[in-house]
């Protein structure tokens, strides 16, 4: 049985995947505060390592995959980056291991206070990007681009991906808007604490742009925990459950996994088989496969479109 305070480490799990450490409130310092680095001269790194998946895709995604000498345990796409050697995971970067890997960049997220300055006294060069909204993913793109002498790659990255996303807004605009949950982590049944995309959290965003409303309208918390009564009183039309190898077991299908929400029979989701499970490895890492994520959201809201067309 999975304990609370275990579901708790889920939800800080999503949290920090997804961004790093943030008060209640969402905010967090600014990307590249008080870093040096955003001050140096593009192309003079050659020696990378990155702090979170979301970083290795996006230096990936640039054409950097060779510069990259280590990453994190956590750290599976592409396939090239399981062959780096490993710091730590996110939570517990192993300054030893980061040190003997030579680097002269070391790319973190605002949960890494304490590391930054550290590596700075050692004359370690340091890049901070944040992923607390979709903007924030996209202008990490930019800034890991023009930092590593990769502006033009970058440039090129944004703009298909803000096409995508343009697209999606357009064929959604003008159509019903159904109330949404993005569940983001939950013990097997019976449910009892539920962590949903709260209205700060990139999958509110997201829902918007897919054509939906996030059914949870509450402020300030993130990542908020709902009880089943929660859950039914807000009454989702569409529930999307983002699964992974840190919210259930493995090689679990669809049906097992909607035995979790049978008990729910009275959410309007759950009656009209709209319950849906997210279970690819970009759902839950913002970098730039967020993209796919979008477009497998705005499918399962709108199934009245045709996808297939443009």
């Amino acid at each position: 049985m999975t304990l609370p305070f275990e579901m708790k480490k889920i939800a800080l799990w999503f949290s920090l995947i997804l961004g790093g450490i943030t008060s209640a409130s969402g905010d967090a310092p600014n990307p590249g505060e008080n870093n040096r680095d955003n001050k140096t001269e593009p192309a003079q790194y050659h020696r990378i390592i990155s702090l979170a998946p979301s970083i290795t895709e996006t230096l990936f995604a640039l054409g950097l995959g060779e510069q990259v000498v280590g990453v994190t345990r956590y750290c599976n796409y592409p396939p090239k980056a399981l062959a780096k050697p490993k710091v730590g995971g996110y939570l517990d970067p192993h300054l030893e291991a980061i040190i003997a890997l030579k680097p002269d960049l070391v790319i973190t997220f605002p949960g890494h206070q304490t590391l930054t300055p550290r590596l700075e006294q050692l004359g370690i060069s340091t890049l901070q990007v944040q992923h607390q909204k979709l903007k924030d993913i996209l202008a990490s793109i930019r800034i890991i681009g023009v930092a590593a002498g990769k502006e033009v790659a970058a440039r090129t990255l944004l703009a298909n991906l803000r096409s995508r996303m343009d697209a999606i807004k357009a064929k959604t605009a003008h159509l019903p808007r159904p109330r949404v949950l993005v569940v983001m982590g939950h013990p097997p049944n019976p449910l009892r604490e539920i962590f949903v995309a709260g209205a700060a959290d990139p999958y509110d965003e997201m829902i918007r742009i897919a054509g939906g409303i996030n059914a949870y309208q509450g402020h300030l918390i993130r990542v908020p925990p709902l009880s089943a009564e929660g859950i039914m009183h807000l009454d989702p039309e569409v529930i999307i459950d983002l699964i992974s190898e840190q919210t259930a077991p493995q090689n679990l299908d669809d049906t097992a996994l909607l035995q979790d929400w049978a008990g729910l029979s009275t959410v309007t989701a759950v009656k009209t088989g709209r319950v849906h499970f997210f279970a690819d490895d970009f759902d839950t890492v913002p970098g730039p496969r967020f993209i796919r994520t979008l477009e497998k959201m705005a499918r399962a809201i709108h199934p009245e479109l045709n996808w297939a067309e443009p």
